[in-house]
């Protein structure tokens, strides 16, 4: 257990004034932090977290978030998010490199160590890397009773813990993994993959170079780029509209999430937001220094893990 700060008295939020301004973090350079104004200011959310901590996921776990960070672990908050305690202290590796929550399963890949259990809040983990081939994966998502790891060399597919990792998809480098209304998608070094077959086989949709993450939200498709392009398909992944915006010159798109009618994304710029579908984007909350890695939506907040671009490693 580290320290105690509630998040409820935690100090007053700082504002931007436009997106010309350069502003400070506000306050300190804390692990996570909310908003409750779609994206425009922020909170600190982790102020009893280690400092040093590096946020790279966020997920939601019953009325808990689980974070998982860039080699200090996973850590794990009280349903008030006021107070968070290190959890999977015994895993062979503390870089994170998946985060996945499904019921009372958290689902780790770890840095060359593979896929990882656990269904007791991190107390106890078993391996699930039995009869796969690669284990550096980079994506996790379970759909029913199927199992999937995006790693450096393709996607594989295992019936829920039989651990029989069929190698469903070779050669490319996947970085995320998604369900939709009408299939899956998976984002790669090559652009989007798609499958309508529930994952045993996998098409290649939309060739726009190297992805950083892909969203689903309302419907549409997000693509967001390593060299800052973001591109959108309404029509499942038949067709993709690159969406202008500005600044992006040189930058990563970490995600992209919806609350209510807003949308935000997070780059090397800070935070930008959209009120018509994605169609059109304004940086409302600039920060050249740190980086939003990723956002939670959660019971009306926006939470977001942040890592220190100076140290970020993708």
């Amino acid at each position: 257990m580290v320290g105690c700060a509630k998040h409820a008295s935690a100090p007053k939020q700082v504002e931007t004034s436009g997106p010309s301004d350069e502003v400070p973090f506000p306050l300190e350079d804390y692990p996570v932090y909310s908003s409750t104004d779609y994206g425009k200011s922020w909170e600190p959310a982790g102020m009893d977290l280690p400092i040093e901590v590096q946020g790279s996921f966020l997920e939601a776990k019953g009325g808990k978030i689980v974070m998982g960070t860039d080699g200090q672990g996973l850590f794990l908050s009280d349903p008030d998010i006021g107070t968070w305690r290190q959890i999977g202290t015994g895993l062979p590796e503390k870089k994170i490199n998946a985060l996945h929550v499904s019921g009372d399963s958290i689902l780790v890949g770890l840095y060359q160590n593979g896929i990882w259990l656990s269904t007791d809040e991190g107390k106890t983990w078993k391996d699930l890397n039995s009869n796969i081939i690669h284990l550096n994966v980079n994506a996790i998502l379970t759909v029913g009773e199927s199992l999937f790891a995006g790693t450096d060399i393709g996607i594989f597919k295992s019936q829920a813990e039989k651990l029989d990792w069929k190698w469903v998809h070779e050669q490319d480098q996947i970085v995320s993994l998604q369900e939709t209304s009408q299939g899956l998608i998976a984002g790669s070094t090559q652009g989007v993959l798609m499958s309508s077959n529930a994952g045993d086989s996998w098409e290649q949709k939309d060739n726009g170079g190297a992805l950083h993450n892909t969203a689903y939200q309302s419907g549409k498709i997000f693509c967001l780029y390593i060299f800052g392009e973001l591109r959108i398909s309404s029509d499942h992944g038949e067709n993709f509209r690159t969406i202008p915006y500005d600044p992006h010159l040189a930058s990563y798109i970490y995600e992209l999430i919806q609350i209510d009618d807003h949308f935000l994304f997070t780059n090397n710029y800070g935070v930008h937001s959209s009120i018509d579908g994605g169609e059109s984007w304004d940086l409302v909350f600039p920060n050249e220094s740190n980086i939003f890695m990723d956002f939670l939506v959660k019971n009306g907040f926006v939470y977001a893990c942040r890592r220190n671009r100076n140290e970020f490693r993708d």
